[in-house]
């Protein structure tokens, strides 16, 4: 068990510093939340002198976070309510937003999303490789769709799938 001073320093007496948040209670009770980076300072022997504590106010940022975890959560509803498959990609050419009616309509395997979103080139290569682009290479299939991908322009056309099935497929570069 450690008490009063020793629970700011014990870590940093073991460790040499340490970096943590912390809530403090203001006399009025109010609560502030701050990030505590507490060093150990040495003399010249080795031995420990002092301390050194910064504390950083981060309530502002803690609340931002929460604000862009809610928006984002609001976002995701949205999406996964879109009765269609939609899908957002970023600059980078990663998926950042995929619903579940795109992945059932098609037909990707949980594995595919399983490690995070995949890039756009992950999923082409995916479906060059079960046919969907035809007959030819699949890494030349994949970065084929990549190279429209780099270049984009508003685009609306139908595909028939190696299944049977026909689908629409709509692209808006934002």
């Amino acid at each position: 068990p450690v008490e009063g001073f020793e629970v700011f320093v014990a870590m940093p007496k073991l460790h040499g510093a340490e970096s943590r948040e912390w809530t403090y209670v203001r006399k009025d009770g109010t609560h502030l939340t701050v990030s505590l980076v507490v060093t150990a300072v040495h003399g010249e022997d080795g031995v420990v002198t002092g301390y050194l504590g910064i504390a950083t106010d981060v309530t502002e940022r803690k609340r931002a976070l929460s604000d862009l975890e809610n928006q984002s959560q609001r976002m995701e509803a949205i999406i996964e309510h879109i009765p269609g498959g939609v899908s957002l990609i970023d600059n980078e050419l990663h998926f950042i937003a995929a619903n579940q009616e795109l992945k059932r309509v098609l037909e990707f395997p949980d594995s595919l999303f399983a490690s995070g979103p995949p890039s756009l080139y992950e999923v082409a290569l995916f479906n060059a490789r079960r046919g969907d682009y035809g007959p030819g290479d699949p890494n030349e299939l994949a970065m084929s769709v990549i190279e429209r991908a780099r270049h984009p322009t508003p685009h609306h056309f139908e595909r028939t799938r190696p299944n049977g099935r026909t689908i629409e497929v709509r692209g808006t570069p934002l």
